[in-house]
């Protein structure tokens, strides 16, 4: 299958599922780490219609949001996740929404937003994969809303044969909320005065980059309501600017996308520069919260999000939503993972995914589960996947 995956950190793990996946389906990878839904949104904008041509698109959104943006954002950010749905489902593509597990969750004072996300996933008729279903293990998480690599890898492993034997079915939509979101990017920057364009590229992404040198005024487009910015690896300099007066920093290295709370109207953006003390950290945590003070260098901008300011309503597809049953992953994952504290060497890892292909004419379920416990100590291993997921296509038929 040809599928795109549009994701925050659980979703560019090195060694997670999406490489799982790679092993055996055409993924390509839209994600970004520590963004709100907004990120998403733009990514929907900016490649609509290389999106259309995917069999599959995989959604992966809530974390961030229960773990830090819904508390921390107006109302209006909670209720334009319709907006947001409305938008994935002008595709006509297949969605695959993947609720990955927090540990505990029901005890969160975002969990409301948790069940709105599920309601409003069945209610467009995404498919919805929840996680939070299954009963890991402490030890199989790296840390409260992250599974370790290996535990993840193995669940792309179970995903990249799962979805192989869904009948898969169009998102139903709501035709008066698909247009409320625009983008302002490259096209809109490169025509304004102090802004000096500049291109980044490595691995993951190519980017068209502006360096803000003199007051920008965005147009009346709405609310602005998130923008891309880009710190350099190499830069040893503070960079921010002030948004209609109020002054920001801005943390991070490399690309991100960031929410930002306005109350529509002229948008004036003025560049830090110099010596500044004080400023806030936008939505700083963990090492950067609170302020920072010191040296200031021009920010760089790529793009920014706005909304109409129109409020979603209270109209709703009527789709029934489709529930995949994890409970044979379930069975499978605890007992596997029973294991996975144990380091053993390379040779008895060999010897496993030999065993199991020396018996795979004979017991192929036997074969399964001893190249799954292979897997498990080898995520990387391209062979190894392979014949998980042959294995897996002659069980299930």
């Amino acid at each position: 299958m040809k599928i795109a995956v549009i994701g925050t950190s659980n979703s560019v793990m090195k060694g997670g599922y999406v490489g799982a996946l790679r092993a055996s389906h055409d993924v390509t990878n839209f994600s970004s780490g520590r963004v709100p839904y907004y990120a998403h949104v733009k990514t929907l904008l900016k490649n609509e219609e290389q999106l259309r041509q995917f069999d599959l698109i995989i959604l992966d959104h809530y974390i961030n949001d229960v773990n830090y943006y819904v508390s921390r954002m107006p109302d209006s950010y909670a209720e334009r996740l319709v907006d947001f749905y409305a938008l994935l489902a002008r595709l006509k593509v297949p969605v695959l929404n993947i609720v990955f597990p927090i540990v505990n969750l029901s005890l969160s004072k975002s969990y409301w937003y948790y069940e709105k996300v599920k309601h409003l996933s069945e209610r467009f008729d995404f498919f919805t994969l929840d996680l939070n279903l299954v009963l890991f293990e402490p030890s199989m998480y790296k840390d409260s809303i992250h599974l370790k690599k290996e535990v993840s890898y193995y669940f792309g492993c179970w995903l990249a044969g799962e979805i192989c034997f869904i009948k898969w079915s169009i998102p139903k939509g709501i035709k008066s909320r698909e247009g409320v979101f625009s983008l302002l990017g490259e096209e809109y920057l490169r025509l304004q005065s102090g802004v000096e364009e500049y291109s980044f590229s490595n691995s993951l992404m190519e980017l068209n980059c502006f360096l803000l040198k003199e007051t920008l005024t965005l147009p009346n487009s709405g609310e602005i309501v998130s923008f891309g910015y880009f710190n350099s690896k190499e830069s040893e300099s503070l960079h921010g600017f002030t948004v209609n007066g109020t002054p920001y920093a801005l943390f991070g290295s490399l690309y991100y996308h960031e929410a930002l709370s306005s109350s529509g109207g002229e948008v004036i953006l003025e560049p830090l520069f110099g010596l500044n003390d004080g400023v806030p950290y936008l939505h700083g945590r963990g090492a950067f919260k609170g302020t920072v003070s010191g040296y200031f260098d021009y920010p760089t901008v790529t793009e920014f999000l706005f909304h109409d300011g129109s409020h979603p309503g209270e109209e709703l597809p009527s789709g029934q939503g489709f529930l995949i049953d994890l409970s044979k992953f379930a069975s499978d994952v605890a007992h596997i993972f029973s294991f996975s504290a144990i380091s053993i060497p390379a040779e008895t890892i060999d010897y496993l995914r030999d065993l199991a292909i020396a018996n795979e004419r004979s017991d192929l379920e036997c074969s399964y589960k001893l190249m799954t416990v292979a897997a498990t100590f080898r995520p990387g291993g391209v062979g190894i996947q392979k014949k998980l997921a042959q294995y897996k296509t002659n069980l299930r038929g």
